[in-house]
C-alpha cells in the first residue's frame, strides 16, 4: 500500500480557508464538481474566464490561484537560450 500526499493547492487552501467544500463551492459557482475537483488538484487549467469566475466569487488575486504564464512564451524563452 502507497502512501501518497496530497498537494495542497492554493485554490484548496483557499476554499479551506473560507470554510467552502469543493462540491459546495461547485454547486455556487456552476462549475462541474469533477472539473472543479481535477482543477482544485492541479490536473487541469481552467481556461482564463474560468480562471476569473473562480477568483471573483473567492475574492482573490488570478495570481494568486494560478500560473498565470503563458506556456508557450516559456518554452520560447527556453529555445532561444539553447
Amino acid at each position: 500500500m502507497t502512501n501518497k500526499k496530497q498537494k495542497i493547492t492554493p485554490l484548496k487552501r483557499l476554499l479551506w480557508e473560507q470554510g467552502l467544500s469543493q462540491s459546495q463551492f461547485a454547486a455556487d459557482t456552476g462549475i462541474n464538481y469533477v472539473y472543479l475537483n481535477r482543477i482544485a488538484n492541479g490536473w487541469n487549467t481552467p481556461s482564463t474566464e474560468l480562471q476569473n469566475k473562480i477568483c471573483k466569487y473567492l475574492n482573490t488575486e488570478l495570481n494568486e490561484l494560478f500560473d498565470t504564464c503563458d506556456s508557450d512564451t516559456e518554452s520560447s524563452k527556453r529555445e532561444d537560450n539553447i
